[in-house]
């Protein structure tokens, strides 16, 4: 119906509240999937999308038409999701279900437990990263999100999301090592 984010925003700016529901339906998963990384459950996760929604149509007259709205709308959500993590203080693991089993025909069931492993391995290291880590990691490497969209999405200077970015790596890679070598 809208060519673009633009148009929808402005509809809805102009009363038409059924033109956010276009951008509802176009960013939900992508929001619930970013909020998912956080949270490590779906009860959390869905709430965090809701109040990253009502948040983001209570402030769409403060858009910054010149910055791309998924861009703000992820900024929302993560925000959103570290401010119920400070507020939870604990968070509950949960394995992450893989998005798709893309399993070729034929692949063996040793296969496809392996690869269940393997993930549930990575989502738990992400989940014991400090929020700070995890944002910027979740937001680079599942999200793909350059730097300068990541330093626009958590409000830092680019140096800042460099070097964070830099020690989440190092964090990840070093307690992903440690939970492999641990089981195995």
């Amino acid at each position: 119906m809208y060519e673009n984010d633009h148009d929808a925003i402005a509809a809805c700016l102009a009363g038409k509240r059924q033109a956010f529901e276009t951008l509802v339906e176009k960013y939900a998963r992508r929001m619930y999937t970013v909020a998912y990384r956080f949270m490590q459950n779906h009860e959390d996760t869905r709430d965090v999308v809701q109040e990253s929604f009502v948040a983001a149509y209570n402030a769409l007259d403060r858009f910054d038409q010149s910055r791309k709205f998924v861009t703000w709308l992820l900024a929302i959500t993560t925000k959103q999701s570290l401010y119920r993590l400070r507020q939870r203080k604990t968070v509950s693991r949960h394995t992450v279900p893989l998005e798709e089993d893309r399993i070729a025909n034929g692949s063996l069931p040793e296969t496809i437990l392996e690869r269940r492993e393997q993930q549930r391995n990575i989502e738990e290291t992400i989940s014991a990263l400090e929020p700070k880590y995890r944002s910027v990691l979740v937001l680079r490497h599942f999200e793909h999100l350059s730097y300068d969209e990541i330093a626009a999405t958590l409000d830092l200077p680019l140096g800042t999301v460099k070097t964070t970015l830099f020690r989440a790596r190092k964090m990840f890679a070093k307690l992903l090592r440690q939970r492999e070598e641990g089981s195995g």
